[in-house]
């Protein structure tokens, strides 16, 4: 599924993977609750994500997300070249290394950018519970902001991306541009369980 303003996959290992980060996340998030009820104030794990690549279910997602980073980002940067300009694009990235003398990119847009040079900055959890759901925002001055769904109880929220409602589906991966407004209305059901993710341009394969 895609518009000129979201991309969206579905990851081929949800229903291995889904019920180990639901039952995850449910327990940082009701952890996260007591401890607030005691008083305590938690930083917001921003990269919760990030940092637990070490468990396997997390590195399987995260991999496949940074596989469709390229194919992505070329789609959101293109208007008017054919299809067929695609693939040799992203094979030539694919191929550059650092001992080669040119830089083939700049400028920025259609074939001005390394399709390779993005990185998974942020990557945390949402878990809803009934009455719950986020003010509208975005995430400027990141290029690239992804939602993928772990669980999507009957008559949860759908999330409102620039105006136009989507409904959520678990093993969905939405990516859209950072700069876009969003938010989630009030959940009417507990359970509604996301991953939230932020890509930044870093280029640090030419340092």
């Amino acid at each position: 599924m895609s518009n000129a303003r979201y991309y969206a996959s579905y990851f081929p290992e949800a229903e291995e993977v889904n019920p180990f980060i639901t039952e995850l996340v449910k327990k940082q998030k009701l952890d996260s609750v007591q401890r607030l009820k005691d008083g305590y104030r938690d930083e917001y794990p921003w990269r919760y994500f990030i940092e637990n690549r070490n468990i396997k279910q997390i590195d399987s997602l995260l991999t496949w997300i940074e596989s469709l980073i390229p194919q992505i980002s070329y789609d959101f940067s293109v208007r008017s070249l054919p299809d067929a300009a695609k693939e040799p694009y992203l094979e030539k990235s694919r191929g550059w290394t650092k001992d080669k003398a040119d830089f083939p990119w700049g400028g920025g847009g259609e074939c001005g950018f390394d399709p390779c040079g993005f990185e998974i900055i942020d990557a945390w959890y949402m878990y809803y519970l009934k009455g719950e759901g986020i003010v509208e925002h975005n995430h400027f001055p990141y290029p690239l902001a992804f939602v993928y769904y772990v669980n999507t109880p009957e008559g949860c929220s759908s999330v409102i991306l620039d105006g136009e409602e989507l409904a959520p589906e678990a093993g969905q991966c939405l990516f859209f541009e950072g700069h876009l407004f969003h938010k989630v209305p009030a959940a009417p059901v507990d359970d509604r369980c996301v991953i939230s993710g932020l890509i930044s341009y870093t280029n640090h394969r030419y340092e």
